[in-house]
């Protein structure tokens, strides 16, 4: 019995001395937002004599792309010409057409939350003096980026 107390005992002064401690704290994460384009390029732009004569060629074949994003805020798309064929250019098929210069641009387009878009754009290049008819490589690079 007296064994028994003892044991008893020590446990107990164990149990106090070991304490209990507790803390706290707070985990966090962060989502990178992404952008993701798949396009359907058309690779040659056919320029003929009655284009050179009105001085633009109308591509009336719409370049089929998807857009997806995790933004909530939208996506930029980045048009970059490719050579020097064209002084400018009409992008259709947004909410509204977008003129750009010579060294192409940027279109912003915003929306409330994640998604995916399927968008079909059509161009119209005013082309630059001393354009010869014939076929050309596709004129702009098309790249997207999360707002």
């Amino acid at each position: 019995m007296r064994l028994c107390c003892f044991a008893l005992l020590s446990l107990m002064s164990v149990h106090s001395l070991a304490g209990t401690a507790r803390s706290t704290f707070t985990v966090g994460a962060s989502v990178q937002a992404i952008a993701n384009l798949q396009q359907s390029n058309p690779s040659t732009l056919m320029i003929t004599r009655d284009d050179i004569q009105r001085g633009y060629v109308e591509v009336v074949d719409p370049l089929q792309l998807r857009v997806a994003s995790n933004s909530t805020q939208g996506y930029s798309l980045e048009l970059l010409p490719v050579n020097e064929m064209f002084s400018s250019v009409v992008v259709h098929g947004l909410d509204n057409d977008v003129v750009l210069g010579e060294d192409g641009g940027t279109i912003v387009q915003r929306w409330q939350h994640a998604q995916a878009v399927s968008l079909a754009l059509r161009f119209r290049f005013a082309i630059r003096p001393g354009i010869q008819p014939g076929e050309y490589s596709w004129p702009l690079q098309l790249s997207v980026r999360p707002l």
